[in-house]
């Protein structure tokens, strides 16, 4: 089963390239200046996936770049999603990756565990690279196991509930606290089951879905994995996970898995959610304003989110992925000076952030945040899918290490596990044993 959730602003598209100099122009000698002593100058390669518009948003900061650094020459390299890791890796064995790499939280230990990524924490001593607008715990999201900095993450993603408001309304539902239990969450389910249409579920079965399984045990206190790589957190926690899922099931509570299924190659502007099916349904942040565009042109209502439920633990369900620039350790020299300050300038200038308009991620730097929040011609879901971060963030959410086995067990596994158990095919005893002893080979590679 796809798990949608998984997918943080991924995209796949042919290899593009887009080179910032005008036709017939000669790019510029590496290390030539006129600029005032100190200033940063020679070419560099920013390398990111995105397609469409986030490449035009791209190269539009990177205009503004070079107007502000008028001997700092960037090329610009976009890949598709799947393209873009694939050369990366290759590109680690030789050596060859660009002085600034897109990189994100779910990936970054696979490559500073190897030592292609450097630290950072000299450049940001120096001043190079401004990190004192970036929340505490959005800031950790670019620490390796070692603790320094390998990633400077300018945009950042989540994961939480999305609902349909008008139907939460029109049932007369009270609205959950912002941060609530799954036994709260529980009770709120069992009456809108009461008082939903008929036909209307009150919450998509996803259970398959790992994301608020990684918030649930966020919140009691254990780590996703241990020091070894394997994983960190008991069978029970496990079981107790799917046994919620399980007994939504059998309570009717959630669409039965044998029509939830049909929606695993959907996208979210088709999803039972937006048609009005369901109540509720795990989401990234990041597809509300999409969502909600879909939905008034079917109109089945405003969409709202909230952030997962808290396992009962000191933490709250809430769990952010980030979206950074890192510098590899090749990088030396003056490109090293011109890709500090193209991280710096992306991450905290303000006609920067405007271009790029938290196109893959919530914007991390706290005052350019509130500016897009408090804009009057930020759209009302765009505004909420910023605001919900900002509450997330203020909650400082448990840091999370993506170890290099994370996809495979966690968005290949963990959902082909949960359907056989959903399906009747195993028993929910089974299926946590299989998922342990196969996650165990899988990270033992």
């Amino acid at each position: 089963m796809m798990n949608k959730a998984f997918v943080i602003a991924a995209c796949t598209m042919v290899f593009i390239a887009l080179p910032i100099f005008a036709k017939g122009q000669a790019e510029p000698t590496q290390g030539a200046s006129t600029a005032a002593a100190g200033a940063p100058s020679g070419d560099i390669t920013v390398a990111w996936w995105g397609a469409g518009t986030r490449n035009q948003k791209t190269q539009a900061v990177i205009d503004l770049f070079e107007k502000a650094y008028p001997n700092v020459k960037v090329t610009g390299v976009a890949l598709g999603w799947d393209q873009y890791w694939q050369k990366l890796t290759v590109e680690a064995t030789s050596h060859t990756i660009p002085c600034v790499a897109q990189d994100q939280s779910r990936q970054m230990l696979t490559y500073t565990n190897q030592g292609v990524f450097a630290p950072l924490d000299d450049l940001i001593s120096q001043g190079k690279i401004d990190v004192s607008k970036i929340g505490a715990g959005v800031l950790k999201t670019g620490q390796g196991t070692d603790g320094k900095m390998y990633m400077i993450p300018y945009g950042a993603a989540y994961f939480g509930f999305m609902y349909n408001k008008t139907m939460v309304d029109n049932a007369g539902l009270p609205a959950l606290p912002e941060v609530y239990t799954w036994q709260q969450f529980s009770n709120w389910l069992q009456q809108a089951k009461a008082k939903l249409p008929a036909g209307v579920y009150p919450l998509m079965q996803n259970g398959y879905n790992s994301d608020p399984f990684v918030g649930y045990l966020s919140s009691l206190g254990y780590s996703l994995f241990d020091k070894s790589g394997q994983l960190g957190f008991p069978e029970s926690a496990l079981k107790d996970y799917w046994s919620i899922w399980l007994n939504y099931a059998k309570e009717g509570i959630t669409m039965p898995i044998q029509l939830a299924v049909q929606e695993q190659t959907t996208s979210m502007e088709q999803s039972n959610l937006v048609q009005g099916k369901v109540m509720v349904e795990t989401a990234p942040g990041n597809q509300l304003p999409g969502a909600q565009t879909a939905a008034s042109q079917i109109k089945t209502g405003d969409m709202a989110m909230m952030m997962y439920p808290t396992g009962g633990g000191k933490d709250i369900g809430g769990v952010l992925a980030t979206n950074g620039f890192s510098i590899p350790t090749s990088c030396t020299g003056g490109k090293l000076d011109a890709s500090a300050a193209f991280i710096n300038f992306f991450t905290n200038d303000p006609a920067a952030a405007k271009a790029f308009a938290s196109d893959n991620g919530v914007v991390t730097n706290t005052d350019l945040l509130a500016q897009q929040i408090n804009n009057p011609s930020t759209a009302p879901a765009v505004k909420q899918y910023l605001q919900l971060f900002e509450v997330i963030s203020k909650h400082n959410p448990p840091l999370v290490l993506f170890t290099p086995g994370f996809t495979a067990v966690f968005s290949t596994l963990y959902p082909q596990v949960f359907q056989q158990v959903a399906f009747g095919k195993m028993t929910l005893d089974q299926g946590v044993q299989s998922f342990f002893a196969q996650a165990k080979q899988q990270l033992a590679r």
